[in-house]
């Protein structure tokens, strides 16, 4: 049975929509791997979309794929712009001052605009990818991340202009966090539920699939500095908008 999927651009508004359209038109399919496979990453779209404010989210998975289910970008700096109107940051001095991880100078990404656009209008690359099977994150899927990552993007590990990106369900081992902290290119771990099922056939849209919490490694932290991130994913003021 063929598993029906929408590889268009989606708008804010129809990412439920498509999630409920994919439901729809696989239910012969429900319970196998590839239902529920493509319906955890038709979520954390959702979820990356909505609450991260990504854009350009598209459709990667395949028998070559690497690992990497979704490829992005991200513009940090619409969260700049909302961090700024809300007044949990201010507009730092420029240009930041960098700091020295495993002796490299990571130095802030809102420095690069300064002086040539607004920092509202930085945005990044990011590659994702979606576990929703397997149970706690181990550090050998951390390594097979951040290894497609830089053959991906062999340059970004020293300018910071793209993030590697993972999303579960399920929460970190203590070795895969320290690993993900001694990780020399910018990484990010976003812990999104899967959708909770109310009958046989029907999900909880509204109530579940929610991005339960967040983590940065060093690198990443450093290169956004000033950006508001951190304060937004603590405060959810993603709830806000």
């Amino acid at each position: 049975m063929t598993c029906f999927r929408l590889f268009s651009v989606r708008r804010l508004s129809s990412c439920s929509d498509d999630i409920l359209r994919f439901i729809r038109d696989n239910r012969a399919i429900s319970g196998s791997t590839v239902h529920k496979g493509t319906l955890y990453e038709l979520t954390v779209e959702r979820e990356l979309r909505r609450k991260l404010l990504m854009e350009q989210l598209n459709v990667v998975g395949g028998a070559n794929d690497g690992g990497v289910d979704l490829t992005c970008k991200w513009p940090v700096g619409s969260i700049y712009k909302r961090c700024l109107a809300r007044t949990v940051i201010s507009g730092p001095s420029l240009p930041m001052k960098g700091a020295r991880l495993n002796g490299r100078l990571i130095r802030p990404l809102i420095n690069q605009v300064a002086g040539t656009t607004s920092p509202s209008a930085l945005t990044i690359d990011g590659v994702v990818q979606c576990k929703a099977f397997t149970g706690k994150i181990s550090p050998k899927e951390i390594r097979e991340l951040a290894g497609t990552f830089l053959s991906l993007y062999p340059n970004r590990k020293s300018d910071g202009s793209g993030v590697a990106i993972m999303c579960s369900p399920h929460l970190l081992t203590p070795s895969s966090i320290k690993l993900i902290d001694q990780l020399s290119i910018p990484f990010l771990y976003l812990r999104i539920d899967t959708l909770r099922m109310l009958n046989s056939e029907d999900y909880d849209i509204n109530n579940s699939g929610n991005l339960l919490g967040h983590m940065s490694n060093q690198v990443l932290k450093h290169y956004l500095a000033g950006t508001g991130f951190e304060e937004w994913m603590k405060f959810e003021l993603y709830n806000e908008y």
